[in-house]
């Protein structure tokens, strides 16, 4: 006695179970993980070109296969990770999502780093903030729109800060003059109790003088952030030793002191009081220096700023009317003897 017909149904999950049907199916469409995908991006010279020939030259083509893809995670690049998050949503785009995204100093983010984000916001629905003027890397965004449109958002609104109550004016002017051409900085509304200032020392008396001017600084002002670029941070490492107590930020908690800071570190932070050191090393400096790196260096303090320079000002700054100029001994006097009203300037 024959049992009831097999329904389609039936067949396909036997068929589907069944180890010559795994094998075949296996053959013809390969699970691949999203580790391989991203790995093999690198080894395969002519699919780089069939998928990117039209971004990257035969040379830059080259220099991908060349270099050995990251042997895991750890040792991946910010953008090697958002690399692999592609890879990781082209194979599976199910992953956890979120209502709202907030997303804040985002001035450095590229367009497929911004895309990590914007594939986790429900309906793409956003908040990014950040200051093109802050950019120190030339991957970084030009536009608002450029990126975001880049990134996949299809629809946004762009608000421009145009008042700043943190930074005083006079810092914000200063500031301005080394942000990229046709930058547009906002406009504070008050003026600083102490006018900006730069000192001009010897190479040999450089650490001295930061030394005395953050001291002095810390009890008149507040807490002070000594930016330094990196090569000269152990030197001014040392002439903060044994001079005035101060927070390593590097490697330390930031304190309500002194604190020395690098270029990275810095960005993000606000201090009463800020010394900028050698600002034409941290033009120079990258991927942290630059014209954003030095922009940020001197729009981080909320009542009173320092330049201490061995090297020749950059002309931006050496030309800038609002900048007082103190030399010769006893420096932290000088400045302190500048003190002013502290002011409204904006309506």
């Amino acid at each position: 006695m024959r049992g009831a017909p097999l329904s389609n149904e039936d067949i396909i999950s036997a068929v589907r179970k069944s180890s010559e049907y795994q094998k075949l199916t296996n053959r013809v469409w390969p699970r691949v993980a999203p580790d391989r995908l991203f790995g093999e991006l690198f080894k395969n010279r002519r699919r780089l070109k069939e998928i990117a020939g039209d971004l990257l030259s035969d040379d830059e083509i080259a220099l991908l296969v060349a270099v050995d893809p990251p042997a895991g995670r750890l040792e991946m690049t910010p953008t090697d990770v958002a690399l692999f998050d592609e890879a990781r949503w082209l194979v599976d785009p199910e992953m956890r999502t979120f209502g709202h995204v907030v997303i804040d100093e985002a001035q450095n983010l590229t367009p497929m780093e911004l895309r990590m984000v914007v594939r986790r916001a429900r309906r793409q629905s956003l908040t990014i903030l950040g200051d093109i003027a802050q950019r120190t890397t030339e991957a970084g965004l030009s536009s608002w729109a450029n990126v975001l449109r880049d990134a996949g958002v299809e629809a946004f609104a762009d608000r421009e800060l145009e008042l700043s109550y943190r930074v005083p004016d006079d810092f914000l002017q200063l500031a301005g003059g080394v942000a990229d051409e046709g930058t547009r900085v906002p406009r504070g509304v008050r003026r600083a109790p102490w006018p900006p200032v730069a000192v001009e020392t010897e190479a040999s008396g450089l650490g001295a003088s930061v030394a005395a001017l953050a001291a002095r600084m810390s009890c008149d002002v507040g807490s002070v952030g000594v930016v330094v670029p990196p090569r000269l941070i152990d030197a001014i490492r040392a002439a903060l030793d044994g001079t005035v107590e101060y927070a390593d930020a590097p490697s330390d908690a930031v304190g309500p002191g002194v604190n020395l800071l690098d270029l990275h570190v810095v960005k993000g932070l606000e201090f009463d009081a800020v010394v900028v050191v050698e600002p034409a090393m941290i033009l120079d400096e990258r991927p942290d220096g630059g014209r954003g790196g030095l922009y940020t260096a001197l729009s981080r303090s909320t009542r009173a700023l320092a330049i201490v320079h061995a090297d020749p000002l950059p002309e931006e700054l050496a030309t800038d009317p609002g900048l007082v100029v103190i030399g010769g001994t006893d420096v932290e006097d000088r400045w302190a003897a500048l003190r002013r009203e502290e002011d409204s300037v904006a309506a």
